[in-house]
């Protein structure tokens, strides 16, 4: 946006701001707590090294880009009703997703945003050192916009991509290695074999389940008027039939 003279949204410095992390480096933290007998049984937080705010990253684009950005401040909450309305059209998907940062922003609770911590690092035998930074990403998606406008296209250097791939598969197996100390947490059960009908009834009751609780929800109190309730039932029916009613009399 920076770049292309748009405007750019930010918010009112409200929010508590975003731990950025990258998706490759999600990824190899799962891949490392699922291969590993310690984290059974324990609550891991994942998110990026440092809490970004909106000022923040449009600061750091405006470095990187060697540009001004035109920023347009606008309250919390009138970014989070723009983003509701201009994702109910499909014309404005594109200012929705631009805005997805709000939604993101307005889930945190108690104002606080929690970035790893050095604990579960450890507890994920994942060197922190080998994720992947916001600033170190910009900075890379610059460099790539940069080279595309200088020279009419994006060409990767000889071996670049090889070296990329190379990189990516030496940090997942450094990540899903076990060590010498990784063992279950005491009262934890033994890892047991699983069947494939102990998987299918699992899944059934777990759909069964998902099904109960929805259909509680739209059965209480908190739905009385849209809900499936009598009084739902009773008020819904009789505005359909006015509305009939209506349009035969205007007809």
């Amino acid at each position: 946006s920076i770049l292309d003279d748009q405007k750019v949204y930010g918010d009112d410095g409200t929010s508590p701001g975003i731990a950025y992390m990258d998706s490759q480096d999600c990824a190899r933290f799962i891949a490392a707590a699922a291969t590993k007998e310690r984290t059974v049984g324990k609550t891991i937080t994942v998110g990026g090294p440092k809490v970004w705010s909106t000022s923040e990253v449009i600061e750091l684009c405006e470095k990187l880009s060697g540009r001004k950005a035109d920023v347009s401040t606008v309250p919390s909450a009138v970014l989070q009703l723009t983003q509701a309305v201009a994702g109910c059209f499909e014309f404005s998907i594109d200012v929705a997703e631009r805005l997805r940062f709000v939604e993101v922003n307005s889930q945190n609770n108690g104002g606080m945003v929690e970035v790893m911590s050095e604990e579960a690092y450890d507890l994920l035998g994942v060197d922190p050192d080998n994720t992947r930074k916001l600033d170190d990403y910009i900075g890379e998606y610059y460099r790539r916009v940069f080279k595309k406008l200088t020279k009419g296209k994006y060409e990767p250097e000889a071996g670049e991509l090889e070296k990329e791939k190379e990189d990516e598969e030496n940090k997942l197996q450094r990540a899903i290695r076990a060590g010498q100390q990784d063992a279950l947490s005491p009262g934890q059960p033994a890892e047991k074999d699983v069947t494939i009908l102990e998987q299918r009834d699992m899944s059934d009751r777990l759909q069964k389940l998902f099904e109960d609780k929805k259909l509680a929800w739209l059965e209480g109190q908190e739905n009385k008027w849209f809900g499936w309730t009598n009084v739902a039932e009773v008020v819904n029916g009789r505005s359909a039939m006015m509305g009939v009613g209506l349009g035969l009399f205007t007809e």
